[in-house]
């Protein structure tokens, strides 16, 4: 699942946060699996789960940082402006370094 490019804040935000949050589940459980199964395989496993959380994390955090905030509660605006002040400017588009 991704955030909705196209939709208000407020939806925009929940999608986000559901986003990073299965992501988030996903990497502690693979890093779970690593820690107690020490293999080669689940290594890669556990990074490759990492990974996707990275670069969903600074794919949101540049949305975050076009989005206007227009029509949110104080504290959800607050969670957008600061994810979009926090965008990793140095990291690549893609995991290829595009």
């Amino acid at each position: 699942m991704t955030a909705a490019h196209g939709a208000p804040a407020s939806r925009w935000l929940e999608a986000a946060e559901q986003e990073l949050t299965g992501l988030t589940i996903e990497g502690q459980r693979s890093a779970w699996v690593y820690s107690t199964y020490v293999s080669d395989d689940t290594a890669q496993l556990s990074a490759a789960a990492n990974t996707r959380l990275i670069e969903a994390t600074v794919r949101l955090a540049r949305e975050a940082a076009r989005r206007p905030t227009v029509g949110l509660d104080p504290v959800s605006a607050s969670v957008v402006i600061e994810s979009g002040s926090r965008r990793a400017l140095r990291w690549p588009r893609s995991s290829a370094g595009g």
